[in-house]
């Protein structure tokens, strides 16, 4: 699921395996103006990668990541 698909104050409460499995963390796929929904807006056209490279910054500040050691333990929580 693109990362945006989550409530941010939620996804930052789920542990670290639930995290890995709910999200791609390089990804956000839901435009911020709703009334721009399903109406063939620009956005809607972009790629997947386009429209994250334009508008992820501003969302990927609100999710926070476990970060892991090399042992793939969790060490903190982090900005992604």
């Amino acid at each position: 699921m693109p990362l945006d698909y989550f409530d941010p104050t939620f996804f930052n409460g789920l542990q670290y395996n639930t995290q890995q499995l709910c999200a791609d963390p390089d990804m956000i796929a839901i435009p911020k103006d709703e009334e721009t929904w399903f109406t063939h807006s620009m956005e809607e056209r972009l790629s997947d990668e386009d429209f994250t490279e334009l508008y992820g910054a501003d969302v990927f500040t609100k999710y926070k990541f476990v970060q892991t050691d090399e042992a793939n333990m969790p060490m903190e929580v982090t900005d992604c």
